[in-house]
């Protein structure tokens, strides 16, 4: 089995993660090639124990010497991450999905490169349950799921409106600090979902 290298843009839980998973040999033909991340210094301490410490490059650009970029970093910096690796026609792992949906213009992009985008189901919570419904009939979902405050940072709603109260349903204090709805809205005759990635 041909080696295939993977880049991630963000160390944050999930790229974190995943680096250290790469790191151990955990999963079978991939390497880590690369890790880029909003605070470098930061960045090369979190890898700095690792067994083979990968290099921690200054941007999302120089990431695309490997062949699989994965985007685990914060929405805002999605743009930045996804055009290079498009560009580059490498496979694009996102996983902001609510922020490929804001920019689609990418898809096209991809397809005129020969580039790849894989969007994780993990992207968008119940989203497996949801492809199993369709199967069948289906004319509307709601999916709930729950949100920390920090990974709001930098999400475009609230860099326009410049608080979180404003844009969460209006509960209790916690839980307007925790909660984060996506509604997910199906026509029956349709593959593609419209998304509202903010509570109504």
């Amino acid at each position: 089995m041909n080696e295939m290298t993977v880049a991630i843009a963000g160390l944050g839980a999930i790229g974190l993660s995943l680096a250290r998973s790469l790191d151990r040999n955990d999963i079978e033909g991939f390497r880590l090639a690369a890790v880029t991340s909003r605070d470098i210094e930061k960045a090369k301490g979190a890898v700095a124990d690792f067994a083979s410490p990968p290099p921690v490059v200054g941007s999302p650009a120089e990431l695309t010497d490997a062949d699989i970029v994965i985007e685990a970093a914060p929405a805002a910096a999605f743009v930045d991450i996804a055009r290079p690796a498009i560009a580059a026609g490498k496979i694009l792992v996102a996983c902001s999905g609510g922020a490929l949906m804001r920019n689609m213009g990418l898809v096209e992009e991809a397809e005129q490169c020969g580039a790849r985008i894989i969007v994780p189901t993990g992207a968008l919570i119940g989203l497996d349950a949801v492809r199993a419904a369709a199967q069948g009939t289906i004319s509307s979902s709601v999916i709930e799921t729950r949100k920390a405050p920090k990974g709001w940072s930098g999400a475009p709603t609230l860099s326009s409106r410049g608080s979180l109260w404003m844009v969460l349903p209006k509960k209790s204090a916690f839980s307007r600090a925790m909660h984060w709805r996506q509604r997910l809205a199906f026509r029956p005759t349709s593959t593609s979902p419209r998304h509202s990635p903010l509570p109504e």
